[in-house]
């Protein structure tokens, strides 16, 4: 059994009086700050100070015994109101259940909470519930409970580095001891209930309400995933792959500079077939955060990619009205790539070409960019990059897009790319994809976007007290 942690990150961390329950909540433990700061100042107190090395010492002990002691306080109170609650009625039957009496273990921001509660069964069915369990909102198997406002506090540390690192971190921040493995149960379940919240279609009713225009970066990249999990698909140096593609979709509000606004993204599927009955499943995830982003309601909307035709082919199948758009970064690489294959990488003529050709390419005259690669058919380079400007052609009208107020480059989904997903892709990571990589993803995107306390926020429950009265 490992020991809780918690750890302040983007609105976590904030007094009780400021994240939203109000002032009263605030004055309702009026009584333990007198309390405490009555206990803080007394001659007890003196002597304890006195005692010490130093005042670190002193601010040490003065945290251990607020944890301890508050951890055995509300333990107590949990126990005596559990036990006070009235019988149960059994949901199939309608008989009264039976209660027995069953110890609890679990971590809360203040360390651990050491109870006993009422396990009520009836004969009409296996098993029973733990009411208590379900007010608190605690979940996982028995040694890993935790409540939400700790796993509030602690997913961010995982979401920001590795397991191991993030337990090393919480455990120096406020001295509890929590492992690496705790860690990552903690962070994968947190982040496969966003991720099943994401696929739920029910949620899209919540949707915003659009600007004038918005735009939508698509991309995908690698992640490293475990043997077996890359399908068989071959690999870039012709054996088995050692990678999945994550799909990284941004939203954003406003044309050119806008901030982005929303992200999601999932190692899944783009590709379907004319006779597939339904769409891809990355294809109804795009439609879902589509309309909650208010993107498909948008007057003007414009779809940002690289040119990878998976992209395309779903932007015209949900988007037919949007302005599609090849991001002009990614050209240009092209550009580049023929000038360092026909010119030399590094030399000054390479350059030169480069710079001529992509600026020709910026301001949208095309028959001059084919025109200079055409100059040098005999390179498989210069023939690849002529086959791509034509194919884009109608998303590679630069000069309509600016005047437009439209962006030109997907830089919201490229930074998306490294920010989400740069987090799987460290040193010996390899991931599963259903139970770690999209879990993981989910995590990401809702902490990237300030959307990680309203998670939380919305499976908050009535106290336990209010309950048993």
């Amino acid at each position: 059994m490992t020991e809780g942690i918690v750890a302040s990150g983007g609105g976590v961390g904030k007094e009780v009086g400021e994240s939203g329950r109000g002032a009263s909540a605030r004055g309702a433990f009026r009584f333990l700050e007198d309390a405490v700061a009555e206990a803080l100042s007394s001659a007890e107190a003196a002597e304890a100070l006195s005692s010490c090395g130093d005042f670190m010492e002193y601010e040490s002990g003065v945290r251990r015994a607020l944890r301890d002691g508050a951890s055995a306080g509300t333990s107590a109170l949990l126990t005596r109101l559990d036990a006070e609650r009235p019988a149960q009625e059994c949901g199939g039957c309608g008989k009264r259940m039976v209660r027995r009496s069953r110890p609890l273990t679990a971590l809360w921001l203040l360390g651990r909470l050491r109870l006993v509660r009422g396990y009520w069964t009836c004969a009409c069915a296996p098993g029973g519930r733990c009411p208590l369990d379900e007010e608190l909102g605690m979940k996982g198997r028995a040694g890993t409970r935790a409540t939400p406002e700790l796993l509030r506090a602690v997913v961010p540390l995982a979401a920001e580095t590795s397991f191991e690192r993030a337990a090393a971190l919480a455990s120096g921040l406020l001295g509890f001891a929590v492992n690496g493995k705790w860690m990552e149960r903690a962070a994968k379940r947190v982040g496969s209930e966003m991720a099943s919240e994401d696929a739920d279609e029910e949620s899209v009713e919540t949707a915003a309400a659009p600007s004038e225009t918005m735009c939508c970066g698509i991309d995908g990249t690698g992640v490293p995933v475990r043997p077996g999990e890359a399908s068989g698909s071959p690999g870039k140096d012709g054996g088995a792959a050692r990678t999945r593609e994550a799909k990284i979709v941004a939203f954003r509000r406003g044309g050119e500079g806008a901030a982005t606004w929303r992200r999601s993204a999932v190692v899944d599927s783009a590709a379907s077939r004319d006779t597939d009955a339904a769409p891809s499943a990355f294809a109804e995830r795009l439609w879902r955060e589509a309309r909650r982003s208010g993107f498909a309601r948008a007057p003007v909307k414009a779809v940002l990619g690289d040119g990878a035709k998976w992209i395309w082919n779903v932007a015209s199948e949900l988007f037919p009205d949007a302005v599609e758009i090849v991001d002009l970064w990614h050209a240009k690489q092209h550009v580049w790539e023929v000038g360092r294959a026909v010119h030399g990488a590094e030399t000054a003529l390479c350059k030169a070409w480069s710079e001529e050709t992509c600026a020709a390419l910026s301001e949208g005259r095309l028959d001059d960019v084919l025109a200079a690669l055409r100059k040098h058919g005999g390179c498989d380079e210069a023939r690849r990059c002529a086959g791509y400007v034509e194919a884009n052609r109608s998303r590679m009208r630069y000069p309509e897009f600016r005047a437009a107020g439209l962006p030109v480059g997907s830089g919201v989904v490229e930074s998306s790319c490294d920010a989400v997903a740069g987090r799987l892709k460290r040193g010996g990571m390899h991931w599963t994809v259903k139970r770690g990589a999209n879990p993981m993803l989910a995590l990401r995107c809702r902490w990237l976007d300030g959307r990680h306390d309203e998670f939380f926020k919305a499976r908050a429950r009535p106290p336990p007290m209010a309950l048993a009265a």
